[in-house]
C-alpha cells in the first residue's frame, strides 16, 4: 500500500520537496547536515512561496482600480485579497523558527474602497516594498513597481525600469525572465510612453510588440490612441482594423467596453465621421 498523498495547501510542495530530499541525496548525510539542509531548503522555498503570494496581492490590489481593469488583460482573474491573505498567514506560520521573520503587515491590510485611489496605491506601494524584502529587485517586482508609477501618474519613472527589464531579457545576463512578465513589460512600456505623450515612440513600441503578441488588446489600444494623438489617419485606420479583426475572431469584453466608451472620441480626432467609424467596424 502506498503512503497517502499530503493534503493540498500552500506548503504541500515544500513537504513533497522535503520527502524527496530525505529519500534522495539526503540519505548520505549526517543527521546534523541533514537537518541543516532541510531547514535551508524549507526556508528558501518558503521565501519563494511568500514572494509569489505578495506579488499576487500587488496585482489583486491594483485590480481594484477601474482604470487598471479597463486596460488590463488577465490570463486568469486575480484571486480575492482575503484568500491570498489567508495563504500568506499559513505560510508565515509554517516558516516560524525556520527563517528570519518578514513583516507581512503592509501586505495583509483590509482592502480599501476603490474610490479612494490614493489609499489603494499606498497599499500597493507597501506590498511592493515587502516583495523587495523577499526577493530584491526581481523582474516581477520591477514590473509591478512600474505599474504603480503609471497609476500614480508618473510614467517617466516607469519607463527606465521597463526598458532595463527588457534589455536584461535581450542580453545573456538574465534569460530566466518569465514570459508573462516579459509580455507585460512590453505592454506597460508602450503605455508609459503614451502617458508621457510621446506618441510617435508609443506607436512604434506598440506596433513592434504586436508582432510578438498580436492578441494583446491593450497594445492595440495604445497603438490606436497614439495614432489618434498624432492625427495620423492612415495608421489609425490600420490599427483599428487590426483590433476589429481580433474582436471578430474571438470577441472579448475588454474590447467591447473600449469600443463603447473610447472609439468615437479617438476616431473624431483624426477626422472620422460616425459613418466612417461604422464602415471600419463593419469591414473588419
Amino acid at each position: 500500500m502506498s503512503a497517502p498523498e499530503p493534503h493540498a495547501g500552500p506548503d504541500s510542495e515544500l513537504l513533497a520537496g522535503a520527502l524527496a530530499y530525505l529519500s534522495g541525496e539526503g540519505r548520505d548525510r549526517t543527521p546534523e547536515r541533514l537537518l541543516s539542509g532541510l531547514y535551508e531548503r524549507f526556508a528558501s522555498a518558503g521565501q519563494q512561496k511568500l514572494a509569489e503570494l505578495v506579488y499576487e496581492m500587488c496585482k489583486a490590489r491594483l485590480n481594484v482600480l477601474p482604470d487598471f481593469t479597463a486596460r488590463t488583460h488577465h490570463e486568469a482573474p486575480p484571486r480575492r485579497p482575503g484568500e491570498i491573505n489567508r495563504d500568506m498567514k499559513v505560510m508565515a506560520e509554517s516558516m516560524r523558527g525556520v527563517s528570519e521573520t518578514v513583516s507581512l503587515s503592509p501586505a495583509d491590510r483590509p482592502l480599501p474602497d476603490h474610490s479612494d485611489e490614493d489609499l489603494v496605491l499606498d497599499d500597493v506601494e507597501r506590498c511592493v516594498a515587502v516583495l523587495a524584502t523577499l526577493e530584491g529587485e526581481s523582474p516581477r517586482q520591477q514590473l509591478v513597481l512600474g505599474s504603480l508609477h503609471c497609476q500614480r501618474g508618473e510614467p517617466e519613472r516607469a519607463e527606465p525600469l521597463l526598458r532595463k527589464l527588457l534589455a536584461q531579457a535581450d542580453s545573456d545576463v538574465d534569460d530566466d525572465i518569465d514570459e508573462t512578465v516579459l509580455r507585460c513589460a512590453h505592454v506597460n512600456l508602450a503605455f508609459a510612453l503614451h502617458r508621457q505623450e510621446l506618441s510617435a515612440e508609443a506607436l512604434a513600441c506598440a506596433e513592434s510588440a504586436l508582432e510578438l503578441y498580436p492578441d494583446r488588446e491593450t497594445l492595440h489600444f495604445t497603438a490606436i490612441g497614439s495614432a489618434s494623438d498624432l492625427g495620423d489617419r492612415p495608421r489609425f485606420e490600420q490599427a483599428l482594423s487590426r483590433l476589429m479583426a481580433l474582436q471578430r475572431a474571438a470577441p472579448r469584453a475588454l474590447i467591447s467596453t473600449w469600443i463603447a466608451h473610447d472609439l468615437t472620441r479617438v476616431a473624431r480626432r483624426v477626422g472620422l465621421t460616425d459613418a466612417d467609424i461604422a464602415r471600419l467596424v463593419a469591414d473588419a
